[in-house]
């Protein structure tokens, strides 16, 4: 351990050398490391304009030879405050229904780079040049509206809020792009319906235009970007000349219809595959209404996520539920407001049945469960959010669920049997938001569950506090949350958590420090993601960036975190965690970092599944991560992490290579391979669930392949396959006594080895074949192969179990989908032309 402490200072000792190498000023403290004056934010004046210009990517209107033109862009990335490489112009312009919006982006002739992707955030990991236009339309320095178009025609829009730019908000507008002698034209407009603004007069906006030259790796920005400084919207223009906007009738609707077929596996009492099927035809129904110009209505009745990517399923050997990304779009869309107090977590919402593994609990004799659905049917979900010019925001989300059943078989006489695993629920989320300067907010956020039949009912509030000085340089953070369970037997169950931080949160040498607290009974699992409680931590943060290149950098970035806890009832030793690491991006577009942590000896009170202390040794851990130039046509990304405790003679070691093939402008093949190796480890058996821990070797391997066919900016395919595998052989058993150490059982001969399986495949086609309408074909198969306490697990090798695995049972799902976008204020104009 004190070699490994050794070593890690020492390593970090020299980078920190080679970052501040002598003869270049790189601001330590308040002092800005890169060579700029004070920043002035840019003023543009729009025009209103009675012709609207035709959108298709050719500079030839009227309106563009009347209106300003804006230009002086500067780096961001990767010289902050350099000229740009290449000159950028942009105009704008607006009349009663849209904005409009025109930008020249000069390149070298041939050198405009400008392959296919999906819609939304893969233009970024995709090889072309694109333009963003970014709206502040309430002007708080904290929220806005962001557009981008690539020279690849395909479009991209987010919500901008302060800790997150949201690619899953969907915006419905037009654009074109074209090349000419001076480089590439994007144009585009965006109808008003799409933002968010207020009543007043005269308005004026906060806007940032910016341009990614890929070739260069290079972004440059009309308003110029202090990478040191927290918060962007905070340091874009302005936007005036905006007068007598009317907020247009918000009235949207997006009805769908689905055809469905599945084909479902299982297995009968002989051990054979056997499959049902169903079908049928779905509607339903995604609705926008504008109740003001601040508040817009979102609903969902009878949603279909048949689009939606399947989850990245794995065998949990830990204590805590594995958390999975959210990916539906009504719960990805516009959510942010609902995550200030950490208290929503939308899988809960048409997740698996809470009584789910009841029903194999509640099994007699000659029973067995024919049915048995993972997710809970949603009947409908509705969201109310928006600001009001005061900068208080609400949000309101509602959402109820279906009741669900097992079906259960008596094989003995051939009948059938209903077991309830969820009741009728309804999800209730309500908060508040009140902006101030300086990136200052406080928020309030109630979560309620409420269950029908007499079930656990909950609620579970939190404050949140966050304040900023005038130069936006010091912050102190509060939030202090109750949770509240109340029991079928009319007990209630109240708990306390909260956590508090005060640091440097702008310049190139940040800091926090910081401590949370959760008491015993606190647990807000039933709309929240929860992990632990009866905690008391303290913790050290230090992190120093540098922004200026020098002969090795282009940026980098070192830092040092210190975290102890305690339980709280009784005030007991935890853990504690040192960890440290470097990250720096080289001249040649490559990047590297490495870490290290290094942990004493742990009081682990989670493992033993029932609150008892289990003692772990010291243990250090590390890895290197790299990723080669993004540019060219093979790239990849690399990572080795090893872990050692001596003690038990643990180690381990993570293996990820995640390379990528781009064929030509359409077409990219990616992979990801990962292979992890545990020997000896040691934690509770998870096979027989009895109290007792055991040695094992864990073999784990996670390999996906991703086909992405692009064939225009409206059309692409998206073929994923995925299979996950995980082995475990175990070497020994243990009892745990009440101080928390192991002891052999000499007499312990049951097998406890495990073999589990998931593989996927994601067919999906999409077709968007007018703004906001698209057309889905979809093909999920999945199979699922669990095996245990047999003997042949411990010599299976990766090519004989996937032998095993295709002849598992599967499940099929075949849809066909199509969404259709309709707009009142288009809808109503287009009929007054009749």
């Amino acid at each position: 351990m004190e070699s490994a402490a050794k070593i890690l200072w020492r390593s970090m000792v020299i980078l920190l050398l080679l970052i501040l190498k002598p003869g270049i000023n790189h601001g330590m403290g308040d002092t800005s490391q890169v060579n700029k004056k004070k920043l002035i934010k840019p003023e543009y004046i729009i025009q209103k304009t009675n012709v609207a210009p035709k959108i298709d990517g050719v500079l030839a209107d009227e309106v563009w030879r009347k209106a300003a033109v804006g230009s002086n862009f500067t780096q961001f990335d990767p010289k902050p405050f350099s000229a740009s490489s290449q000159a950028t112009f942009f105009q704008l312009s607006y009349d009663d229904e849209a904005i409009y919006v025109a930008i020249q982006c000069e390149e070298e002739k041939g050198k405009v780079r400008r392959h296919m992707s999906q819609r939304d955030g893969s233009i970024f990991d995709s090889n072309t040049d694109y333009v963003s236009l970014s709206l502040d339309t309430y002007d708080d320095d904290q929220n806005g509206f962001r557009f981008v178009v690539g020279a690849s025609g395909v479009q991209a829009d987010a919500r901008v809020t302060p800790n997150n730019t949201d690619f899953n908000w969907d915006g419905v507008w037009e654009s074109k792009v074209q090349l000419n002698e001076k480089g590439w034209v994007a144009e585009y407009k965006i109808p008003f319906f799409n933002l968010r603004f207020s009543n007043k007069k005269v308005q004026k906006w906060g806007l940032q235009v910016s341009r990614v030259i890929k070739r260069l790796n290079e972004t440059d920005t009309w308003s110029p970007l202090d990478p040191t400084v927290d918060g962007q919207a905070i340091q874009w223009g302005n936007l005036i000349g905006l007068e007598d906007l009317k907020p247009p009738l918000r009235l949207q609707f997006s009805p769908y219809i689905a055809v469905d077929y599945q084909i479902q596996g299982s297995k009968n009492e002989f051990e054979k595959n056997i499959y049902s099927t169903t079908k049928g035809i779905s509607g339903g129904l995604d609705m926008k209404v504008g109740i003001n110009e601040a508040f817009t209505l979102d609903a969902t009745l009878i949603p279909n996520f048949g689009q939606v990517q399947s989850d990245n399923k794995i065998l949990n050997l830990s204590p805590f539920e594995v958390y999975f990304q959210e990916r539906r779009p009504f719960f990805t869309e516009g959510t942010e407001l609902f995550n200030r107090g950490n208290i929503f977590y939308s899988r809960r919402i048409g997740g698996l049945p809470r009584k789910f593994f009841e029903a194999y609990n509640d099994l007699k004799d000659g029973e067995v469960v024919k049915n048995n659905p993972t997710e809970t049917q949603l009947y409908n979900a509705t969201k109310i959010s928006g600001r009001l010019a005061n900068k208080v925001g609400l949000g309101i989300l509602n959402a109820v669920t279906a009741p669900m059943y097992a079906t259960i078989d008596d094989t003995s006489n051939h009948t059938t049997r209903k077991f309830q695993t969820s009741p009728l629920t309804n999800y209730n989320v309500f908060v508040v938001d009140k902006l101030f300067k300086n990136n200052s907010t406080i928020s309030f956020t109630n979560a309620a569950t409420w269950r029908a039949g007499g079930d656990n009912d909950a609620n579970v509030s939190a404050l949140r506090v966050k304040l900023r000085d005038k130069k936006n340089k010091y912050e102190f953070y509060y939030t202090g949350r109750m949770s509240h369970i109340f029991q079928e037997n009319k007990k209630t169950y109240s708990g306390y958590a909260s956590e508090w931080n005060f640091g440097k949160v702008s310049g190139n040498l940040t800091w926090s420090v910081g401590q949370e607290f959760l008491d015993n009974q606190w647990n807000p699992s039933d709309l929240a993601y929860f992990q632990i409680n009866n905690t008391f931590g303290n913790y050290f943060n230090l992190n120093y960036s540098n922004y200026e290149p020098n002969k090795i950098f282009l940026q980098s970035n070192l830092w040092v975190n210190a975290y102890v806890s305690h339980r709280y009832l009784p005030f007991d030793y935890q853990v504690a965690n040192l960890n440290a690491g470097f990250w720096g991006k080289f001249k040649n577009q490559y990047w590297a970092n490495y870490y290290m942590n290094i942990r004493p000896m742990e009081n682990d009170f989670y493992e033993s599944r029932d609150g008892s202390k289990f003692v772990k040794p010291a243990s250090y851990q590390g890895g290197i991560n790299m990723g080669t130039d993004d540019r060219k046509k093979i790239y990849s990304y690399f990572y080795v992490g090893l872990y050692k405790n001596n003690k038990w003679s643990t180690s381990a070691i993570d293996l990820i290579a995640e390379p990528t093939f781009r064929i030509n402008s359409w077409f990219k093949l990616s992979a990801s391979l990962w292979y992890s190796k545990a020997i000896n480890d040691v934690g509770y058996n998870t096979t027989h669930y009895n109290g007792t821990f055991g040695k094992r070797d864990v073999n784990t391997f996670n390999n996906s392949l991703q086909f992405n066919f692009n064939f225009n900016p409206y059309s692409n395919l998206s073929i994923r396959l995925r299979h996950y595998w995980t082995k475990l052989n175990y070497k020994e058993f243990y009892n745990k006594d009440e101080s928390g150490n192991l002891s052999p059982i000499v007499d312990y001969n049951a097998n406890a080895d495990i073999s589990q399986n998931y593989f996927n495949v994601d067919f999906i086609y999409t077709w968007q074949f007018a703004p906001g309408s698209f057309f889905n074909l979809i093909w999920k198969n999945s199979l699922d192969s669990y095996e245990a306490e047999k003997d042949n697990i411990r010599t299976q090798t990766y090519f004989n179990n996937i032998n095993k695995l295709v002849n598992s049972p599967q499940n099929n799902h075949f849809t066909v989908k199509m969404i259709y976008f309709l707009d009142y204020n288009r809808v109503n104009k287009a009929l007054k032309k009749i």
